[in-house]
């Protein structure tokens, strides 16, 4: 057992090399990138905290990168907090459409990684998740960053604001990492989802079927965290 005080940053983008400086100071472990490419083998051979853009990567645009980091890797790695800088309207719009879990202000991204870096005991194999976790980050925090993505995906899905042409995208997030923690009905109406996104009849009862595994396993979340910290 060990204790962390700090996280690992995957850094992409042309502006990263100003910004990591700035992470270093805070004492986080910085690792930077230019190209999506790059960030998406590292992604495949180790595990990081959180993954930020900050500026547009050398090979492609930022709304291209997130899909790409989004689809290019695995299971792990897709509930891993994907942050981009940029605080204007349309492109904040455009990073959380294309899957980035949030668009930040330089100032905010630092606030946001100061309530993630508190020291936390890690162990390698948390039963609280049940499969053997990297040791950049705790069991308990990852299942906590898989609750906060499903409530995303189920705001996203409320009859109210839903739209049909999303619902691949929704299903995309969520099918991965529901399996990798052990969420297997999710898991399987998310594959669904993707396969008939684009059956108009099927629409409108997929979305609903996802969204009622999508409360089950907040709930069950929940509640594995709350044994966990009694």
């Amino acid at each position: 057992m060990a204790t962390r005080d700090t996280l690992d940053i995957l850094l992409l983008g042309t502006a990263c090399e100003d910004m990591a400086a700035g992470l270093r100071q805070r004492h986080y472990r910085v690792f930077p990138v230019s190209r999506t490419e790059a960030a998406v083998a590292m992604l495949n051979v180790r595990a990081f905290d959180v993954i930020l853009l900050a500026g547009e990567p050398a090979d492609m645009g930022t709304t291209d990168a997130v899909v790409r980091l989004r689809g290019g890797i695995g299971a792990t790695a897709a509930v891993t907090p994907l942050v981009v800088c940029d605080s204007s309207e349309h492109g904040s719009e455009l990073a959380l459409a294309a899957g980035a879990d949030r668009a930040l202000d330089t100032e905010a991204i630092i606030e946001w990684l100061a309530g993630l870096s508190s020291p936390a005991d890690v162990e390698a194999n948390d039963p609280c998740v049940g499969v053997a976790l990297p040791e950049t980050m705790t069991g308990h925090n990852l299942l906590r960053l898989l609750g906060e993505t499903l409530r995303q995906q189920r705001a996203a899905l409320d009859p109210a604001v839903f739209r049909p042409e999303h619902l691949a995208d929704i299903a995309h997030r969520l099918k991965g990492s529901a399996a990798n923690f052990g969420y297997a009905a999710l898991g399987s109406v998310a594959r669904d989802a993707m396969r008939f996104s684009e059956d108009p009849q099927l629409i409108v009862e997929l979305a609903g079927k996802l969204r009622l595994e999508i409360e089950i396993s907040i709930n069950d979340i929940d509640h594995r965290l709350k044994l966990a910290n009694k």
